[in-house]
């Protein structure tokens, strides 16, 4: 079953249409009964991505004791409304549409029920301790309230509580035995009679009562006597006016309530009668205290008290001299409201600068925070619609886009940054596009050895790496930024749709640039948001790549503990290869001497090596002698600058030789003690023999096991042994690759 089938029958049937109070929220909608307006059903709708189909449910107005007769696994509890009248319906195949539209006929027949007043007759006479009428006290002595009485079709009339009167009154009664006990109370002259006719006539009812249908019972209960009531009316008539002279509305304030126009309660319309009385209202002042909490989604001056109003007033009053006191947040909101509409302050930057202040006296002084756990939670919720609607009306108004984005979301204005960055790497440096490149990846590979080894290489071969490879993925088909994140797609944007911001008139057509990966359009007055939305963003694939890029220059540059392959990053390689060819060629550049030849003196130069020429010819060289030798070290000890690069030559061959040596072996990844347990688990041998050589070498075998697969990590990608019950225990999937490390 679906809503569709629901909503169909209430029109068909009861003539009511399914209403979408909430253009936010198009997935919501409601059917309100046509006679009292309230709701009787809220629809449901939610796209779920994981199964690609959409979720319906309804919370529906019929009762929770349907609960108990009608047991169904599509039936629970209420999802959004509140209250035992209300149920949830969830749609699906095993939803049965007979059950849903009894269930639904229930609610709005539960909607139809309506209220009747009953008059008493108050002329009961009062009895003296004879029996006899007092003469000084002609009227009643007895009065009567209502209470509930069970369903039609349950009542009886017979007798004991919740029985009726048939018989007529005291001096109407020809029952003399009865005359000093059930005349004192009149109901009680048919009491236990079943011959009784359907109607009856109670004689302080001015009016005949149908059982099957009444709704209310009356019950009788006993008064002081006249002089004692008049009395206490008295007192509770003076209270009375007392209060209500105390809760009078002054003339602006019934002026106010007069400027409601009455209607569809749609948001437009809401924001619309806000606006005008806001104008109204712009001006006034009181001085009232604030009563007390209030609650509203929305909130506008037709939803508050007397009281309320003129403790919000006298509150304002306060906020616009600089001072903050703590009210209500639904009475703040309607504040904020105020600002967006231009009450209080000048369309434009004064609004912002207006909502800046209360955000810093109000809410980022602590105000509002009072003992109750989560108050830290409300605020930053308070500050996230704030700057929300800053950021918004920022754009509505066309106020400069570096004013409007210090009002974006952190994580937000993070993510467009780096996308823009990552879109155009060739414009920016190292440092930019490597930061760039951190906010999509795992934060783990800062703690990479190639950039522990030397961060400034290590960002310039990373920055490389993408540049190259955006460059040439795909043969500019599909480039590896859209590869990763997509491509900036449009999608309808509601500015201050959470707020009662009342639109005078229709906006212009305009766009709206607030960095370079999002911009605003509006088109014939609808709005649209174009931007990179992180839903389709392939973070799998950006990671890999990340991940196979420090695998290869770790490799090339003998730094940190190699990382295993994947075959699904080899896409990548070809491209990190061109880097790695590139850094090796600027070394051997840097590396290269440069002569720099004066054409001037080359007269000069050829003289003088004509002289050298010469001079070779002419002398035959002789071997150097012992003295020689000797006097050519001590040149050379007295020479420093000869002696520190013949040192400089000797510690080049020593560390060659060393790396050489170093490269014929494989990287050591494991202890001794660590490789010798691994050794033993591979074996087969015994584990109590391994446990014993962990305790001798003093450690413990949890311990030794968490080392060992964090030695391995990199390598293997997974736990290779783990420690139960005092011993360790190999995970055989990795035998092949323990015997190749070891």
């Amino acid at each position: 079953m679906e809503i569709r089938e629901l909503t169909a029958y209430a029109e068909e049937k009861y003539h009511m249409a399914e209403e979408y109070k909430w253009a936010s929220f198009p997935g919501f909608s409601v059917i309100p009964h046509p006679r009292s307006g309230k709701w009787i059903a809220l629809f449901m709708r939610q796209w779920d991505q994981e199964t690609g189909t959409q979720i319906e449910c309804c919370d529906l107005k019929c009762g929770q004791e349907c609960l108990k007769t009608v047991q169904a696994p599509y039936l629970s509890l209420p999802i959004r409304m509140k209250g035992t009248e209300w149920i949830n319906v969830r749609f699906e195949k095993e939803t049965d549409p007979e059950t849903v539209f009894r269930l639904f006929d229930r609610a709005v027949s539960l909607g139809e029920k309506t209220g009747f007043t009953i008059v008493l007759d108050n002329t009961s006479p009062v009895r003296d301790k004879a029996g006899q009428q007092d003469s000084r006290d002609k009227v009643s002595g007895t009065v009567y309230q209502d209470t509930a009485i069970p369903a039609p079709g349950t009542f009886s009339r017979g007798s004991g509580a919740g029985s009726y009167n048939n018989s007529g009154n005291n001096t109407q009664s020809n029952n003399t035995q009865n005359n000093n006990t059930q005349n004192s109370n009149p109901r009680n002259n048919t009491s236990g009679n079943k011959n009784a006719d359907k109607k009856g006539v109670d004689i302080h009812v001015n009016k005949v009562i149908d059982t099957d249908i009444v709704d209310t019972i009356i019950r009788d209960t006993v008064i002081p006597a006249i002089g004692g009531l008049i009395k206490k009316g008295r007192v509770f008539f003076r209270e009375k006016q007392e209060n209500a002279r105390r809760q009078a509305l002054p003339e602006r304030l019934r002026q106010l309530r007069r400027l409601y126009h009455y209607g569809p309660e749609t948001r437009e319309e809401k924001a619309r009668n806000f606006y005008h009385q806001a104008v109204f209202m712009k001006d006034f002042e009181d001085d009232a205290p604030w009563p007390g909490d209030f609650y509203s989604y929305l909130p506008t001056y037709q939803d508050m008290t007397t009281n309320q109003l003129r403790g919000y007033f006298s509150w304002r009053t306060q906020v616009r001299k600089g001072e903050y006191r703590r009210i209500a947040p639904s009475a703040f909101y309607v504040y904020l409201y105020e600002l967006l509409n231009g009450i209080g302050a000048e369309p434009g930057q004064d609004v912002l600068n207006k909502m800046e202040a209360f955000e810093k006296g109000y809410l980022d002084a602590g105000i509002i925070k009072g003992n109750i756990a989560g108050d830290d939670y409300l605020i930053s919720k308070y500050k996230k619609d704030l700057k929300k609607w800053m950021l918004e009306y920022a754009v509505i108004r066309e106020l400069p886009a570096e004013t409007a984005v210090r009002y974006e979301e952190p994580e937000q204005r993070e993510r467009d940054e780096a996308l823009a960055v990552l879109r155009a790497p060739d414009q920016f440096p190292d440092e930019t596009v490597f930061d760039a490149l951190m906010c999509f990846s795992d934060r783990r590979l800062l703690q990479s050895p190639v950039l522990k080894a030397d961060e400034v290489r290590g960002k310039h071969l990373f920055s490389q790496a993408w540049r190259h490879a955006k460059a040439e993925y795909g043969e500019g088909q599909n480039d590896l930024f859209e590869r990763c994140f997509g491509k900036a797609g449009k999608r309808s944007w509601y500015p201050l749709s959470s707020t009662l911001y009342y639109m005078q008139e229709k906006p212009k057509d305009q766009e709206y640039q607030l960095n370079a990966a999002r911009r605003y359009v509006c088109r014939k007055g609808f709005w649209q948001e174009e931007s990179y939305e992180k839903t389709f963003f392939d973070r799998d694939f950006f990671r890999g790549f990340m991940r196979e890029t420090d695998r290869m220059l770790r490799q090339y540059l003998k730094t940190g503990r190699y990382l295993k392959e994947k075959p699904e990053d080899k896409w990548a390689r070809p491209f990190l290869e061109k880097v790695i060819e590139e850094d090796k060629q600027d070394i051997l550049e840097a590396s290269r001497k440069k002569i720099v030849i004066n054409f001037e003196n080359l007269d000069r130069i050829r003289e003088e090596s004509l002289i050298t020429r010469d001079s070779l010819l002419v002398e035959e060289p002789e071997e150097r002698s012992g003295t020689d030798a000797g006097a050519y070290a001590g040149s050379m000890d007295n020479n420093p600058e000869a002696s520190a690069a013949a040192g400089a030559a000797k510690s080049t061959e020593a560390a060659g030789a060393a790396r050489s040596e170093e490269d014929s072996e494989e990287n050591p990844l494991l202890s001794s003690l660590q490789a010798r347990i691994l050794r033993m688990l591979l074996d087969g041998e015994d584990e109590a023999a391994v446990t014993r050589l962990i305790r001798e070498e003093h450690s413990m075998p949890s311990l030794e096991a968490d080392r060992i697969n964090e030695a391995l990590y990199d390598e293997i990608g997974d736990i290779v042994v783990w420690a139960e019950d005092d011993r360790l225990v190999l995970e055989d999937t990795y035998r092949e690759d323990l015997e190749r490390l070891l």
